[in-house]
């Protein structure tokens, strides 16, 4: 059986034209230090960073998450990502990377506004705790 990291390098390496490949590469790259970086997204707190830090020889793919924010599991994208992956979309489809945006962090997707605003609500409320359990888009990315 072969893994999907190798099914991944052979499709690279399939591509004849280099600039693609390069490119193509350089891409797979930011995915995977996206998702390895994960899991300490947004903790601004350096106290804590450390604690969360404390012991490990690689930080990469943290396996429960730090960030104070929202909480996914290990190995997923955060939003940042998400935006690229919008913005090719939108360049494979030619529709407008606006177009791509609305559609992947709209409402009614993973990242839709209302019940991350209803979460806050109930956390005001004390009636949640933690970080918000689902994907969580900054205010740049929802307006």
């Amino acid at each position: 059986m072969t893994s999907k990291a190798a099914r991944i390098r052979s499709r690279l390496e399939s591509l004849e034209d280099e600039a693609t490949r390069r490119a193509a590469s350089a891409v797979l790259g930011a995915c995977v230090a996206d998702a390895a970086a994960r899991p300490l997204h947004w903790v601004y707190n350096m106290e804590a960073m450390e604690g969360h830090l404390k012991g490990k020889q690689q930080p990469e793919f943290l396996p429960r998450n730090c960030c104070p924010f929202y909480s996914l599991p290990t190995g997923q994208n955060s939003a940042y990502f998400g935006l690229v992956r919008s913005a090719l979309r939108a360049e494979a489809t030619s529709e407008t990377v606006e177009a791509k945006i609305a559609e992947d962090f709209g409402p009614g997707t993973e990242y839709d506004v209302a019940g991350r605003e209803e979460f806050k609500k109930k956390k005001a409320e004390g009636k949640a705790e933690g970080p918000y359990p689902g994907r969580w888009a900054n205010g740049a990315e929802i307006r």
